[in-house]
């Protein structure tokens, strides 16, 4: 687990298909398909916000968290949001799901971050694994409503 420039993040041969397989098991309805924005992944990295968080089994990037750390305008304080958590269906089993929330947790507080907010697909096992830990309290529900046309 480590946390990885945006050009390093862009750069690394498994994104795609692990993209592929975030895009089929979490995307919303209403949405395009995920396709990560080179320009502004370097812009929020170099800005401070953005930070790519990823897992590895060997060599292999097996599951990436985008971590956005920003001064909350209502609270003013600086705070955490899990943009995505996301581990290869066949690396589940290990634990490295936890273990990027885990680094992202830190990192999020390193910084001077009050808290983290971690959104999950309603219904999907990290909604389940998310309920079930202590730690954490379900604060929201986010509603999306798709515009046709840029009409409401």
């Amino acid at each position: 687990m480590k946390r990885v420039s945006a050009d390093e993040f862009l750069a690394r041969p498994e994104v795609p298909a692990l993209i592929a397989e975030y895009a089929n098991e979490s995307s919303i309805g209403g949405l395009p398909a995920p396709a990560p924005n080179a320009d502004l992944y370097r812009a929020m990295y170099a800005s401070g916000t953005m930070h790519p968080l990823v897992a590895f089994d060997g060599e292999v990037m097996v599951g990436f968290a985008v971590l956005i750390v920003y001064r909350n305008p209502h609270y003013g304080v600086l705070m955490g949001v899990l943009e995505s958590l996301f581990v290869g269906g066949e690396y589940r089993s290990g634990g490295a799901g936890l273990q990027l929330l885990k680094v992202a947790e830190t990192f999020a507080a390193g910084v001077g971050a009050v808290g983290i907010f971690v959104s999950a697909p309603d219904e999907s096992r990290l909604a389940q694994v998310m309920d079930a830990k202590r730690s954490y309290t379900l604060t929201n529900r986010a509603y999306f409503k798709p515009f046709t046309e840029g009409q409401p």
